[in-house]
């Protein structure tokens, strides 16, 4: 299955096929499993093309400037012949839509429709993909390939199973979720853009923030207790994977990879967040932050359509609840859930003595998502002490060193904050460290828009830096020239009077920078494409201390 880009001339009008692409759960272009072609053309051509895939199926079809999205959809035994067939049929305007259509009859397979029907029956999770089936989740699963037949389904059953997706916080969350999972006893599994982690152990490094990392935990024995990031791109493209999650978490959502596969604007980036709630099961729980985004109109949408799922709030200004004490938030310094003290904010390690209010905010998230998959109080408590910001706990997100330099030390905080709202909160927290200098090690990729650049340096700005390192990203240029980034980053920065040096990548501007330390710097590392290496960089020369 293809995701290329080809072009047919008819007449004066051009029909260009963008890409053609599998879907296996709900997304903005189909409510289910089906085939999406992504094409741009005049509009008797477009006519033309949605009249032909038409015959496959019903047509779903969503514009967005100068591109159209064509969905039909599907059982997800035929998703693979019915992508085929929709990009040959968009690719070749002479190709027979009545063979297109009996290629992908061909294809389907009755036993595991069957069995499918069976375990929707017995309520029991079915997790699908163009390989297989599984039914059940973690250790109470069995996975079968195509052409499976009748199967007992005795023994098998669910497992806890929250999702998280948002614009921050999204590893951080996952991370505490997790926590909560294993103070309470359970074997847990989650999945972030660090890795899928199974128990104490990786299972394998990488983002696995998107939809095939379902696949891998939801199917792994060991599991009793399940935390899968969700990130926008997976949800965009492939669609919610699970239509059995307990828990919905959606942080917050703030202008970030605007204007990719149809998303301009941060009210259309807040439905493709909401489309995490599509993951729910009957009666699951919605939540969301108050003192974020306004979700009223979206949510009095997706309720027509869910009426069963419960929505709770989570916020440092009363949870979003003026009149009763319910959902998660702070009273004088102590985290609150449903009027039930938890433990004092400075109790959290993540939050830096109440300093880090974006973790605050990502531990009242982490709250309610573990009362509402059962965890005790006491057990929630403990998992938010648990984790603590250092490599080993927390990789690349609030990690603090102290390194001895001449006349003294000086510290290092390493995050993976990548846009204006991350930037934000980070540099309050920079501003509440007392230092002799302030520094940032910070660039972009190539994706932002120039609004959205310039917007991060400004936000960046508030730190009072007294020098940035720039650094180029040459695996993350998307489209731009090098070096391009950066410069648009120091005009900003020299209308600022700050001063300034640019590194070829993010190691080599880590060498820079922690060759400059002085005594009574601090430094805030952004470590976006190689968190890891930075690290132990940072370590080579310092010793991570896990407080401010």
């Amino acid at each position: 299955m293809g995701e290329g880009s080809c072009s047919r001339s008819r007449g004066t009008s051009l029909l260009e096929l963008l890409n053609a692409r599998y879907v296996m759960g709900h997304t903005l272009d189909l409510d289910g499993p089906g085939a999406v072609v992504q094409v741009r053309g005049g509009a008797s051509e477009l006519t033309a093309l949605a009249a032909r895939l038409g015959t496959l199926g019903p047509l779903s079809q969503r514009t967005f400037r100068e591109h159209v999205a064509l969905g039909v959809r599907c059982s997800p035994d035929v998703v693979e012949a019915l992508v085929d067939a929709m990009e040959t049929l968009a690719a070749d305007p002479e190709a027979s839509p009545e063979e297109a259509k009996r290629r992908v009859e061909a294809s389907r397979r009755p036993g595991w429709a069957r069995l499918v029907e069976a375990a929707r029956a017995s309520d029991l999770p079915v997790l699908l993909d163009d390989e297989g089936v599984s039914i059940g989740s973690g250790a109470w699963s069995a996975t079968y390939g195509l052409a499976v037949g009748p199967r007992s389904l005795a023994g098998l059953g669910r497992v806890p199973l929250a999702l998280v997706t948002g614009t921050n916080g999204k590893t951080t969350t996952t991370r505490l979720i997790a926590a909560m999972g294993a103070a309470w006893g359970l074997t847990v599994g989650h999945t972030s853009s660090d890795g899928i982690f199974v128990g104490e152990g990786c299972v394998e490094r990488g983002d696995w923030s998107g939809p095939g990392a379902a696949r891998r935990l939801l199917r792994h024995g060991r599991v009793e207790f399940a935390v899968l990031e969700a990130a926008r791109g997976g949800m965009l493209r492939r669609g919610v994977q699970v239509d059995f999650a307990d828990v919905a978490v959606v942080t917050n959502v703030s202008a970030d990879h605007l204007g990719e596969w149809g998303v301009y604007t941060v009210d259309e980036m807040a439905e493709v967040k909401l489309l995490i709630a599509d993951g729910l099961r009957q009666g699951g729980t919605l939540i969301l932050n108050s003192d974020g985004w306004r979700w009223p109109e979206l949510l009095a949408q997706f309720s027509l359509r869910r009426p069963d799922v419960r929505v709770r709030w989570f916020g440092q200004h009363g949870g979003g609840v003026e009149s009763a004490p319910t959902g998660a938030w702070v009273r004088d310094d102590v985290v609150v859930l449903d009027g039930e003290d938890v433990l004092p904010v400075a109790d959290i390690p993540l939050t830096f003595g109440g300093r880090a209010a974006h973790n605050i905010e990502n531990a009242l998230a982490a709250v309610l998502t573990g009362r509402a998959m059962g965890v005790p109080i006491p057990m929630i408590a403990a998992g938010l002490k648990s984790l603590t910001p250092d490599p080993e706990h927390s990789a690349g997100r609030g990690n603090v060193f102290t390194v001895e330099v001449p006349g003294g030390s000086a510290t290092v905080f390493v995050d993976f904050a990548h846009n204006a709202e991350g930037m934000r909160h980070l540099a309050a927290l920079a501003l509440s460290w007392p230092a002799s200098r302030r520094l940032l090690l910070a660039g972009q990729a190539g994706d932002r828009t120039n609004e959205l650049l310039d917007g991060f340096t400004r936000i960046a700005l508030e730190m009072r830096p007294d020098f940035v390192f720039l650094k180029d990203m040459p695996k993350y240029l998307r489209g731009r020239q090098p070096y391009e980034v950066v410069a648009r980053m120091e005009r900003i920065l020299a209308e600022a009077a700050v001063p300034t040096s640019r590194s070829p990548d993010e190691l080599s501007a880590t060498d820079v920078a922690l060759a400059s330390l002085r005594a009574g710097d601090f430094l805030l590392l952004l470590a976006h494409t190689d968190a890891a290496a930075v690290v132990e960089r940072v370590q080579g020369v310092g010793k991570a201390t896990g407080a401010l």
